[in-house]
């Protein structure tokens, strides 16, 4: 199988694939390809205060989202840093964060250590997350909470996306975070043959709707994908692959929070 990561054009323009592994997005097996598809302007940054951009550190181009958790922590999606392009290299990634545009605005720091989750592999995006020490902490922006070990993601539930990715399947990024709101699926429908055949791990959930329309695309991986519980706007996920984007019965694929919180507490708290 060959896997699509939801990672940008950035990497691509450098003749490099996002994934260490050289994944091709051509459709075959379970790929990942996620940007706002079928997706509204976020109207406010206020709306999204955690969305933190991942960009080079020298030209502030985009590539990844990511996730204000704590005033020095974000969370994002592993593949976007353990890749031919940043190669876990914490001196090749800044993140911007308090701004809907992420080439002007905002505040931009600058990346001192990269933890990837002790799980990952990257042969098939299992675990599929990252912890980004930042070099000061954020002034801007706000933190959210990262959903309990035991915390409910509900089936039919909709959860919310953001990210600066593609708005359609290979096309460009976009300029302004947009945002997308879509429920949660059940596994044994997201693992059927003619979606992504078993390939659905308890590490990952899906989200989207049957036929399509609604997606992440290439740019919003390692961005946040946020939920209600018990009243409280929660990280419930992070963006991380799927068969192209918005297509029929390719649910967007994401990292599963319950799964990864301890992780994220204990590296914290250490």
């Amino acid at each position: 199988m060959k896997f699509i990561s939801k990672c940008s054009t950035i990497a691509a323009a450098l003749g490099l694939a996002c994934a260490g592994s050289g994944w091709a997005e051509d459709g075959a097996g379970p790929g990942a390809s996620p940007l706002i598809v079928g997706g509204t302007p976020v109207p406010s940054i206020d709306v999204t205060p955690y969305q933190v951009a991942l960009v080079d550190d020298g030209t502030r181009s985009q590539f990844c989202g990511g996730s204000l958790i704590a005033p020095e922590w974000v969370l994002t999606a592993a593949h976007c840093v353990d890749n031919f392009f940043v190669g876990n290299d914490p001196g090749k990634v800044d993140v911007v964060l308090g701004t809907l545009e992420y080439a002007s605005g905002g505040e931009q720091i600058g990346v001192v250590e990269i933890i990837n989750h002790p799980d990952w592999a990257g042969s098939n995006l299992d675990f599929d997350a990252s912890l980004l020490r930042l070099e000061t902490a954020a002034t801007m922006g706000d933190i959210v909470p990262v959903i309990a070990t035991d915390g409910d993601l509900a089936t039919g539930v909709n959860v919310r996306v953001s990210g600066w990715g593609a708005t359609s399947e290979g096309g460009p990024g976009s300029d302004t975070l947009l945002m997308v709101d879509v429920p949660v699926v059940d596994t044994p429908t997201c693992n059927q043959p003619e979606s992504y055949d078993g390939a659905i791990t308890q590490a990952m959930f899906c989200a989207g709707f049957r036929d399509g329309g609604r997606d992440a695309c290439q740019g919003d991986s390692g961005g946040p994908v946020v939920g209600d519980v018990g009243g409280v706007i929660t990280l419930v996920g992070v963006v991380s692959w799927g068969h192209g984007c918005a297509r029929r019965l390719k649910y967007g694929v994401y990292t599963r929070a319950t799964e990864i919180s301890d992780w994220v507490d204990e590296t914290l708290s250490n």
